[in-house]
């Protein structure tokens, strides 16, 4: 793989997109957000070939609108009951809704990675994801729950799950991406991590993400070939240390630079080995509204996922 960005073209669109944004009450953020999604994807190039994104504003924007207005009717629910009927009702009525948002947020999560993937394509090839929200649901569920009540020790196995659900549902023209890796394979390091953390005043911590990273990568797999992330932790620390001082020195105005130097990080890393023949790749798009993109963004929840 490869990235072609830098960052001073990046910051000059960010910084446009600043402004129109400011100029506009926020409302040119649905543009500044695809502007920056073209750029990144266009500069990222696999076999020689770059990346596409056909996202559009107006998608992100229909997303925010269907998302905002059963957002303000439940706030509104919530107000009503509170000023209307009474304190304790409104509190109930407060909590009812709070877990209602709880459960929506995995569903959020699958439409809004499957918007994603299906407005990226490569060599005109789209990728498309097909799992359910209820999917997801059950698996967050299940490791929220059980993951305080091991003392966090089925992180691993919750952890890996939610790779297998990403990762293997996940599909480019009519390929399925496979995903084989096991919480038990990584739960001694997990260990290892939960006592050396502390020990080293959280500085291991690059070295188990580094080592977390290259197990995944090296067990997820399309076709017949298999991904290869093969870093380790000393270069994971060097990168986050740099973008660290580069945040704090430049007072937040290197943040497109850390953007690229992680794009970079990964495409100079991230190898695909094995038996593919992207030539005979069919196209099978699978197509999704913006709904749970924005919402997922007005809810200020992270979806990048993998």
């Amino acid at each position: 793989m490869g990235f072609q960005g830098d960052g001073r073209t990046l910051f000059g669109i960010t910084f446009v997109n600043l402004i129109k944004t400011i100029f506009t009450l926020g409302f040119y953020r649905f543009w500044a957000k695809t502007n920056v999604r073209q750029y990144l994807w266009s500069q990222t190039l696999f076999a020689g070939d770059r990346f596409s994104y056909h996202g559009t504003a107006k998608e992100l924007l229909r997303g925010a609108v269907r998302f905002g207005i059963i957002f303000i009717f439940l706030v509104a629910v919530n107000i009503y009951t509170y000023f209307k009927i009474g304190v304790m009702e409104g509190e109930l009525v407060g909590n009812i809704l709070t877990v209602i948002f709880s459960i929506w947020i995995p569903f959020l999560m699958v439409g809004a990675w499957r918007y994603r993937l299906s407005r990226s394509a490569w060599r005109g090839i789209r990728f498309s994801f097909r799992g359910q929200g209820r999917q997801a649901l059950s698996i967050y569920f299940k490791g929220y729950l059980l993951v305080p009540l091991t003392l966090g020790l089925y992180w691993p196995f919750f952890k890996m799950e939610q790779e297998n659900f990403w990762r293997e549902n996940s599909w480019f023209g009519d390929v399925q991406m496979r995903f084989s890796g096991k919480g038990k394979d990584f739960l001694k390091k997990f260990i290892v991590a939960l006592l050396l953390t502390p020990l080293t005043l959280g500085f291991y911590l690059f070295w188990f993400s580094a080592d977390l990273s290259r197990y995944i990568w090296s067990h997820t797999h399309i076709g017949g070939a298999t991904f290869h992330f093969p870093i380790k932790g000393r270069d994971y620390f060097n990168l986050k240390m740099v973008n660290f001082f580069l945040m704090v020195l430049t007072l937040g105005l290197g943040y497109s630079w850390v953007v690229v130097r992680n794009r970079k990080f990964i495409a100079a890393n991230l190898t695909l080995a094995g038996n593919i023949e992207l030539n005979r790749v069919v196209q099978e798009m699978k197509d999704s509204g913006a709904f749970g993109e924005e919402g997922m963004d007005i809810m200020d929840v992270p979806i990048d996922i993998g």
